[in-house]
Formats: structure tokens, sequence, C-alpha cells
């Protein structure tokens, strides 16, 4: 029999490496039967999303105002919006698991940040081992070529500004890349079905659709306009990109529902999975 191909979009490599123990035991289930795969593109998603969080606690961490962990989640929580927040709060909840340390003791600081730049170069490295790549690139982006060179011996501090120097020099960054290219020439015929898919939508604002309905007027007003092609809008329309990129012979393994609507366009088969809030409140239900 043969064997599926899973292609892991962000919303399922993330969880899969950073999740709660009930999600990452579901999604074990669910691609036991084959390989999993991703791409460059979803790297970079996952480094965008992801690790440069934690690299700035980190750096929010060793500010010498901030006296301990604890100091410093307060400060995140004020300053920062929730999904940077649910971001840190993972980590902070896997340090403290794993290590048994204490965020409200200053002597503990220096420990929990050697802890954070470990667990962050662990993440990067499994990101890169763990999955086969697709072996397509076609945006060019410039974001996922940048490595995050730690090891042991390096000095975490200055690697980890030098990685959000680069990463975060997004003019650079687009001026490198050819994400126009990709929608405006390449993938052009796809993109204007995209957008005539969403003209003919009912209910383009719902929670199932909303997210899609986004994605297509930023392509739209792209399409009109090349200069608004840039790193921020490439991280609206992500997912098509993703989409477009998926190979026919795998599936494309995700949670958000625009997916539902991009590959019913580009014809690629894929499955939506249920959100961890469902897996976790399931379980529970189960033990009652």
């Amino acid at each position: 029999m043969k064997k599926e191909k899973h292609f892991l979009d962000t919303s399922v490599l993330r969880p899969l490496l950073a999740g709660t123990k009930a999600y990452k035991k579901y999604f074990e289930e669910q691609f036991k039967d084959g390989r999993r795969y991703t791409s460059q593109y979803v790297l970079m998603e996952f480094k965008r999303s992801y690790i440069r969080n934690i690299l700035n606690f980190y750096f929010v961490l060793n500010m010498p105002s901030i006296e301990t962990a604890g100091d410093a989640i307060t400060f995140w929580s004020n300053r920062y919006k929730s999904s940077e927040l649910k971001a840190v709060l993972q980590l902070v909840g896997n340090i403290i698991d794993t290590h048994r340390l204490n965020t409200e003791e200053p002597r503990h600081k220096q420990k929990i940040m050697q802890v954070i730049a470990q667990y962050a170069k662990r993440l990067e490295i499994k990101s890169r081992r763990l999955f086969a790549d697709i072996g397509k690139n076609e945006t060019h982006c410039h974001r996922a070529k940048i490595p995050l060179k730690y090891t042991n011996k390096s000095d975490a501090t200055t690697v980890f500004k030098d990685f959000l120097r680069e990463f975060n020099d997004e003019t650079t960054c687009r001026n490198r890349c050819r994400v126009d290219r990709f929608f405006m020439q390449r993938h052009k015929g796809t993109a204007e079905l995209v957008i005539a898919y969403h003209e003919n939508l009912s209910n383009k604002n719902s929670k199932e659709n909303v997210g899609f309905s986004k994605i297509s007027l930023n392509i739209k007003e792209a399409k009109e306009d090349n200069r608004k092609f840039s790193c921020r809008l490439c991280e609206a329309i992500g997912d098509a990109v993703i989409a477009i990129e998926s190979l026919p012979d795998m599936r494309l393994e995700h949670t958000d529902h625009s997916f539902d609507h991009l590959c019913a366009v580009t014809g690629k088969p894929h499955k939506k999975h249920p959100s961890e809030t469902s897996i976790i409140q399931s379980a529970v239900s189960q033990q009652l």
C-alpha cells in the first residue's frame, strides 16, 4: 500500500514541534501512515511567528531593569498582542515543566535565559531535520534563507541579535525576493481564480470565510498596485503561497479555514484538523 505524503502547513508544523502533549499525540497518530514534508516558506513562517518571538522575549528578559522571568512575562503581557503572548507563555510553560525553574526567583534569570537559547536552537534544528523539504521556494523568499547560526560555543546574545537584525530588515528581504512575480506572472492565472472565487463567495465575513476573504482582497489590491508587495503583505497572503506550492501528490495538512477555499481553487488534496483547544477539551470530556 502506497504511503501518504503529508505536507505540513505552519499551523500544523508549529504544534507538532511546540504544542501540548495531547496535540502532538493527535498529529503523530494522524501522520503515522506516511512521510512528513515541509517547505522553505513554511519554515520561514515558523521562524517569523514563533522563533522570532522567543528571541524577542530573550532580549526582554536580558534587560537590566527586568529582575525575574515573571517580570518579563508581565511586561510582555502588557506590550504584545495575543499571538506573540501565547508563543512566550508556551515557552515558559515548557521551561518550568522541564527544568523546574522559578520564574519569580532572580537567581534563576540567567539559567532561564540559557534554557531559552538552547530551546530556540533545538526548535530551529528540529524544524529542518524532522521533515523532508518539497524542494520549492518559488517566491525566492530571502527570509527563508537566513540561518540561526547558534552553537554551544556561540555567544547567544550576539547570534540572536544578528539574526533578528537581518530577519527584520524587510526592505532588503523584499528587494531580494520575487513574491510579486509569483503572483503577477508565474501563477497569475491561479491568483485570478482566487479573486473570482471570492467574488462569488456568500457570507464573506463569516468565521469560516473571513481569513480567505482577507487573502483574496490583499492579492487583488497588490495585483492592481505592484508596490503593495512587501514582507507584511506576504505575511497576510502566506496561505495562498503555501497552497499554490503544495504538490498534487501530497495532502496539505492545516487547521486554518482559508485552505478549504484555496485548495478548492488549486485542486490540491488537503485536510483541516481540529484546533488544539478542541483536542484538549475532547480529552478532558473523555476523562469525566
